[in-house]
């Protein structure tokens, strides 16, 4: 049945529907899903999923929604499935959770069968972008799953949500929790039809660009005067940035279709997790697939457009082949540019650092007698 190449796999997507009990302003699934999805297990994805954990790569399944804990019942009858069978020992569980559904049914199984979860927050503002703050109305339980690195922010930057700002909020939340949060930020994006909230892209430029100035400038300042930095989330946000590339890069970055595959109930096989247009099938040779996923891939288009010329094409990576040019025009790029830029110029002076200190090495060493 392994049909999927050699390739690097590490994740799956496991798509289980769109419904969600919030209605995020920025939600990018209202752009781009037209179907719904079937809600029967088709035992065959088991198979498959055992055959790449035992064959290829150990892997971790991410429920994916909409909302995962909407599908908790889905959930559940997949980690039995998967624990029924032989080799399960190579595969994993997480979700990406706005965690409103995080109760005494759910949080006991999570802590049973999950390795962790992402945690969908805005910080400060997140009732006005989600409708929905978890810190403030479910913390409490929240609170419950009290093992270290055991979850983690998942943010998006716009209008009402600042680097500074942002990072701050959640060390905040870290203090209070007593142990380590990992953090994650993506930049607003729009695919297709209008935001509902317009106001989320009207964002401060000054403001994020000097807030950005001044997570950069402190890590800098610690670096070189070997201090302890005011907030190790600044540690954790430049190290996420800046993961680098090619200069030129010439296929999308996340990894969706090599080493991230998307896949629903039905065995159905998608180039993202935020998409509704199927690729193929786990019954189809997955060279047809990963040669569909490629067609679909605008990435070299938008470098000819553009990218190519952009002084933070190296992190930002011409961005998600799925944001359109109208897009890009209008607030993305721009976005990009002042949240890549104090990195790169970060980058710059961290390198003139380490290369004066390789040279006292080496004059240290020339200069030894021994």
């Amino acid at each position: 049945m392994l049909n999927v190449l050699n390739l690097p796999i590490h994740q799956v997507y496991l798509m289980m529907g769109f419904k969600c009990n919030l209605s995020c302003r920025y939600c990018i699934e209202h752009d781009v899903v037209n179907h719904a999805m079937a809600k029967e297990i088709d035992p065959m994805i088991i198979d498959w999923l055992l055959d790449i954990a035992n064959n290829i790569h150990p892997i971790n399944i991410l429920f994916w929604g909409g909302e995962p804990l909407v599908y908790f019942d889905t959930m559940q009858k997949v980690v039995d499935m998967v624990k029924s069978k032989e080799g399960n020992e190579n595969i994993t569980f997480s979700m990406v959770t706005n965690g409103k559904l995080l109760n005494d049914k759910t949080i006991p199984w999570i802590k049973e069968n999950l390795k962790g979860f992402g945690l969908s927050w805005d910080g400060r503002n997140s009732k006005i972008t989600r409708s929905y703050d978890v810190i403030a109305q479910n913390k409490e339980n929240l609170f419950k799953l009290d093992k270290e690195g055991f979850w983690g922010f998942d943010g998006v930057f716009s209008s009402y949500c600042y680097p500074k700002d942002y990072l701050d909020d959640c060390y905040e939340v870290q203090k209070e929790f007593g142990h380590e949060i990992s953090v994650h930020i993506e930049n607003l994006m729009q695919y297709d039809t209008e935001l509902p909230n317009p106001q989320l892209k009207k964002f401060d430029e000054n403001k994020f660009y000097q807030q950005m100035e001044e997570i950069c400038e402190e890590y800098l300042y610690c670096i070189k005067n070997d201090k302890i930095i005011s907030n190790p989330m600044y540690i954790k946000f430049i190290e996420d940035c800046n993961c680098g590339c090619d200069k030129t890069p010439t296929r999308l970055f996340c990894g969706n279709g090599g080493e991230n595959i998307n896949l629903d109930l039905q065995g159905n096989l998608y180039c993202c997790h935020g998409d509704s247009e199927v690729m193929g099938t786990i019954h189809d040779n997955y060279f047809d697939v990963l040669k569909n996923i490629n067609d679909h891939d605008k990435t070299i288009e938008h470098g000819l457009n553009g990218c190519n010329d952009c002084p933070v094409q190296s992190l930002c990576r011409n961005a998600c082949p799925k944001i359109p040019q109208t897009s890009r025009d209008e607030f993305y790029c721009r976005m990009a540019t002042l949240r890549y830029y104090p990195i790169l110029k970060l980058k710059y002076e961290l390198d003139i650092i380490k290369n004066e200190k390789q040279k006292e090495e080496y004059e240290f060493m020339l200069n030894f007698k021994g």
